[in-house]
């Protein structure tokens, strides 16, 4: 579809299919999870884990577009009774 607009339309035509195929994506769920979690419904606090994974000990909350009860994280040894 992108090149056959590309034929007609050149660089705009590019442009318009690319967006058409983001759109698209954005309106994907997997396992009840947005596609584009946590870019495409904006969670700021996410975004420290989106390129770089940072360590686990410092994880202390669960990711917010997770929407899940518990909040916080159970550290090794707390819970396991």
């Amino acid at each position: 579809m992108i090149l056959i607009l590309a034929s007609f339309y050149g660089i705009l035509g590019i442009a318009f299919g690319l967006i058409l195929l983001l759109a698209h994506l954005n309106g994907l769920s997997s396992l009840k999870q947005p596609f584009f979690a946590p870019v495409a419904p904006l969670y700021w606090r996410d975004w420290k884990d989106l390129f770089v994974r940072a360590p686990l000990p410092w994880a202390k909350l669960r990711p917010e577009y997770l929407k899940t009860v518990k909040k916080w994280r159970v550290s090794k040894g707390e819970g396991s009774e």
